[in-house]
């Protein structure tokens, strides 16, 4: 692989093709280029689908979506990229991310998911969109949220719950009001008096579970903190991944309970659903979540210098992707894959 070409996340398809975001030298900040691999040997040939673009979430498709493309892929803005082998085809969610009017400068998207047979889009400030395969265009249902609301509401993960409903996870944030004392501190260079005007009014963010079928509810976390970032359906019912790595469970979605904790509150890289149970990721280490502990992955993940970015699995494989190379597994076995863009 160039030395001056990194990898920065990826994802596998069920039909088998292989999708990379590459982070070139001239990239600022997030931007990354998406690329599809084709395998040869214990190489991966990269050919370039998009230009330069912040992308803040990539998914495969699945029937009936994978007639469409192989992969999607969102930026911030609500700008959509279909994903085949060898061309990528632009599509924007109307209204959404930054340009909604509500945005306040910070409305940007944050998931993108396939639930049945929508796909539904989710950003900060209740923003949440959804489209039906064999319908026409994006259907606004977002979350009513008034600006005197000392919360607002983002989702990172959505699945299906009961009754065909929509079940989405994620936090209720803290949105400070900037009240008239605090523009008269900041006018006055009061910074003392400024910074003990934010103390007073500070707040905790909360996880948030909500629903939706035609109309919104508010499921109950227990007022735990921090942010819901992943729903797992699993044979006992959902599991809820916290950003703090502990993990919740409900069967109704209308109470939930504890039934893991770490030792030190730290959130997993990655969280998977893999053959019906949870495939987690922290640095280089894979577990699979079974009765309430974490079992190592067998084998073992091969670690490198550097820590796995991202894993996708896709039936009985699992696609890793580290900074500069990639480990498939298949047939039981992993495999190291190096990534090499075509001669200019």
């Amino acid at each position: 692989m160039r030395r001056d070409l990194l990898l920065g996340g990826g994802i596998l398809s069920p039909q088998g093709g292989i999708y990379l975001m590459t982070v070139p030298v001239e990239a600022e900040d997030d931007e990354v280029v998406i690329c599809s691999a084709r395998r040869d040997s214990a190489t991966l040939r990269l050919t370039a689908l998009t230009n330069l673009e912040e992308i803040q979430s990539i998914i495969a498709l699945m029937a009936p979506w994978d007639t469409v493309a192989e992969a999607c892929a969102m930026t911030p803005e609500g700008e959509l990229f279909f994903l085949r082998p060898d061309e990528a085809e632009l599509q924007t969610i109307p209204g959404s991310g930054y340009s909604r009017d509500d945005a306040k400068g910070i409305g940007r998207m944050t998931t993108l998911a396939q639930v049945g047979i929508d796909l539904v889009a989710t950003g900060y400030s209740g923003q949440v969109y959804r489209y039906s395969h064999g319908r026409r265009g994006w259907s606004d249902i977002s979350i009513p949220v008034s600006p005197s609301e000392s919360h607002k509401p983002v989702f990172y993960d959505v699945i299906s719950g009961p009754g065909d409903a929509l079940v989405f996870g994620g936090s209720a944030l803290f949105d400070m009001a900037i009240t008239p004392d605090m523009e008269a501190a900041n006018d006055a260079g009061d910074i003392d008096a400024l910074m003990d005007l934010f103390s007073e009014s500070e707040g905790e963010d909360a996880m948030s579970l909500r629903l939706y079928d035609g109309a919104w509810r508010i499921a109950d976390t227990g007022g735990e903190p921090g942010a819901i970032v992943a729903l797992l359906p699993v044979n006992t019912g959902t599991l809820l991944f916290s950003d703090t790595g502990m993990i919740y469970r409900s069967s109704d979605f209308d109470a939930i309970e504890e039934v893991y904790r770490p030792a030190q509150p730290e959130g997993f890289d990655d969280i998977k659903l893999w053959q019906g149970r949870p495939l987690l990721l922290s640095g280089n280490t894979l577990s699979v979540f079974r009765e309430g502990d974490l079992d190592p992955f067998d084998p073992p993940l091969p670690s490198g210098e550097t820590f796995c970015l991202s894993v996708s699995p896709v039936g009985d494989r699992i696609l890793a992707v580290f900074p500069d190379y990639v480990q498939l597994f298949e047939a039981g076995s992993w495999t190291r894959l190096e990534p090499e863009l075509p001669e200019a």
